[in-house]
């Protein structure tokens, strides 16, 4: 399966709720088609914005599957696989791979702090469940977690690792050199 890069602007799209609390694909399949028209390069689904946490995986399964095929390669979907556990989000890795997603984006760990070898062992296990590039998301006001510039340096060795979302608020890390070798 050819893939598309996340690359340009990308839409981290909000999950539309119904009134009954089931997602609202008419409304979420609107707001998509309008962000397209309006020039957006790319779709993330189920990130902070689009409200991971509250979602099952059969629902987040099923909603990429809908959201995948209604874009149809218009642009590229990246699909947040962030879970309580990392078999749950190995099981949504292989799904994206097998159901439309260009990339995943996967948040560490959150509930029980892990330490950093943890970390490591949850990236490089949920890497290897599927061909898909892996972004990280680093977002430590909610997942309680930093990915630091020393770990992200040790995450690099991920063969798939091509991106990262950083919600850490702290921008002097865009403009930091890496060490000479």
């Amino acid at each position: 399966m050819t893939r598309m890069n996340i690359e340009g602007v990308v839409l981290f799209s909000v999950t539309p709720i119904a009134a009954d609390g089931s997602i609202d694909y008419t409304r979420w399949k609107k707001h998509l088609d309008d962000a397209l028209a309006a020039g957006i390069h790319s779709v993330t689904l189920f990130g902070s914005t689009g409200a991971n946490g509250y979602f099952t995986e059969a629902e987040k399964m099923k909603a990429l599957e809908e959201i995948a095929a209604h874009l149809g390669g218009r642009v590229p979907v990246m699909t947040g696989i962030g879970a309580m556990t990392t078999a749950e989000s190995v099981r949504l890795a292989k799904h994206a791979a097998d159901h439309g997603a260009d990339a995943v984006l996967v948040v560490p760990l959150n509930y029980w702090k892990p330490t950093e070898r943890e970390i490591i062992t949850h990236y490089e296990t949920v890497a290897a469940a599927s061909d898909l590039p892996l972004w990280l998301y680093n977002n430590p006001p909610l997942a309680g977690i930093d990915l630091t510039p020393a770990l992200v340096k040790k995450l690099s060795s991920i063969p798939t690792l091509v991106g990262m979302k950083d919600s850490s608020g702290d921008l002097s890390r865009a403009f930091m050199v890496p060490p000479s070798a």
